[in-house]
């Protein structure tokens, strides 16, 4: 009976080992999948702080644009009121 006990003691450990390394390379596959999911997203986090910094400054250059429009704009208006008046005159 005491070899019986020892040869199961033996296989059970045995078993246990065998489901701790299947364990152990499943927790291996899962670490490469994460490890390559936070690589893409890092590349998609970086194209896209580009594509906001050019963007912002698209927007910048427009709003600049706009200033020295409306700028502009009332220059104009101001000429059209001055020979206006001097039309009237």
């Amino acid at each position: 009976a005491g070899d019986t006990t020892s040869t199961m003691s033996v296989c059970s450990s045995k078993d246990m080992l065998g489901a701790a390394q299947v364990t152990i390379e499943l927790l291996h596959g899962e670490v490469k999948m994460w490890e390559e999911n936070s690589r893409k997203l890092m590349t998609d986090v970086e194209r896209l702080r580009k594509e906001l910094h050019k963007k912002s400054k698209h927007k910048k250059d427009l709003e600049m644009e706009l200033s020295t429009t409306r700028k502009e704009n009332g220059d104009l208006k101001e000429e059209i009121q001055r020979l206006s008046a001097m039309v009237k005159q």
